[in-house]
């Protein structure tokens, strides 16, 4: 049902024209969505067939819409006491609200469109100047916090750009010889994504093998030319993700923070792909401060030997510390591939790491903060 949801609009619209707000549950992959699933006898709910039924609403898609700010904007308006300080008073609001600047954009564009439809003006505000406001403040020149210039390197557009980055970066002689101000993030966990073609894939779909031909050109990587195109969407949701992590990896090594990307580790055959033969990735073992783990999920805990790696950055104890919390001397001998005797899949539970896994990625988390030079004389509300 959650899958055909997220692909079918529809469906998705109907779903959601009829309201209704539902408290954050566990999510798929989730110990409790593995029970949900256990439990449930796989079969459609109850579907009425005859009698009476209420006229379907007015269907509705996800909007990304903020429309708290969008009403606080409109009420605003009609209580000032001069027209001039429209402006002003939308700019605290925003700045008044956790928000991504693609949302605010957003949400200023539908204000616009709201405004096209009125005929009376908001309150002392005249439509043109509001119109006029919202147009100047949904550009990022108008916001002097989006044009700081960027901390390390500017921000790159394609996996090449970033590479191109790497080659020519200089690394400082001293940690403490580019001090950054303000609040900046420090620490990155990124599981790449499960938007790839696995080993599971491979085994059902012999005849792709050829197609699949390792490369280090995005081009070619993943055999593209022979994916279906759910297959395809995956895998560029799948880029996206891993370009976001690399890119925040870097920032982070500019800043002398620390980080680690986990992918499941390269596969034997040499046809499979795998993000660890892309040429970046090359380039960022290459760095000071980065280093490379591999390991097994089975000896932490996990049902199946799963082997994994890590790209970990500034946490140089890690691969101790992964090997001090093994509860196992022998990987488990299962396979966690197809489905088991309740219809649930294998892989779902591999979803989650073992809980010893987690406690070592923590510890030397806090390993890392502890070798950090603090000043206490900061005030406590600044702290």
């Amino acid at each position: 049902m959650k899958m055909h949801v997220i692909r079918s609009a529809p469906c998705r619209t109907y779903l959601l024209s009829h309201g209704g707000r539902y408290h954050p549950a566990p999510g798929l992959g989730s110990s409790e969505d593995q029970q949900r699933h256990i439990e449930h006898d796989n079969k459609l709910p109850p579907l009425q067939a005859l009698g009476p039924v209420l006229p379907p609403p007015r269907h509705r898609d996800l909007s990304l819409v903020h429309w708290d700010i969008h009403d606080a904007i409109v009420e605003s308006a009609l209580t000032l006491e001069a027209e001039d300080d429209f402006r002003l008073a939308v700019q605290e609001i925003i700045l008044a609200t956790p928000i991504s600047w693609s949302r605010c954009q957003l949400t200023l564009q539908e204000l616009l469109a709201t405004i096209a439809t009125e005929t009376e003006p908001l309150g002392i505000v005249s439509l043109e100047h509001a119109r006029r406001c919202l147009e100047q403040l949904g550009v990022s020149e108008a916001w002097t916090f989006l044009q700081e210039k960027q901390t390390g390197a500017d921000r790159a557009d394609t996996l090449e750009d970033l590479g191109e980055t790497l080659r020519n970066f200089q690394p400082p002689d001293s940690p403490h010889s580019q001090p950054v101000p303000g609040p900046r993030c420090i620490g990155l966990d990124a599981i790449e994504s499960c938007f790839t073609p696995s080993v599971v894939e491979g085994l059902s779909r012999p005849e792709l093998d050829q197609d699949r031909v390792p490369s280090d050109q995005l081009i070619s990587y993943g055999g593209l030319e022979s994916l279906s195109l759910r297959e395809l969407a995956q895998v560029m949701i799948g880029n996206d993700l891993l370009f976001f992590a690399l890119d925040l990896l870097l920032r982070l090594y500019f800043v002398q923070g620390f980080g680690a990307i986990e992918h499941p580790d390269e596969p034997e055959e040499v046809f499979k792909p795998s993000i660890w033969k892309l040429a970046i990735l090359s380039l960022f073992r290459s760095l000071p401060g980065f280093e490379e783990i591999r390991f097994g999920q089975g000896l932490l805990g996990a049902s199946s030997p799963k082997p994994t790696r890590l790209l970990a950055l500034n946490l140089p104890g890690l691969q101790c510390t992964l090997r001090a919390h093994h509860i196992t001397k022998n990987p488990p001998k299962r396979s966690s591939i197809g489905k088991d005797s309740s219809g649930t899949w294998c892989t779902g539970f591999l979803k989650e790491y073992p809980p010893a896994m987690s406690r070592a990625l923590a510890v030397e988390f806090l390993a890392w903060f502890a070798r950090q030079e603090t000043d206490n004389t900061l005030p406590y509300d600044i702290v």
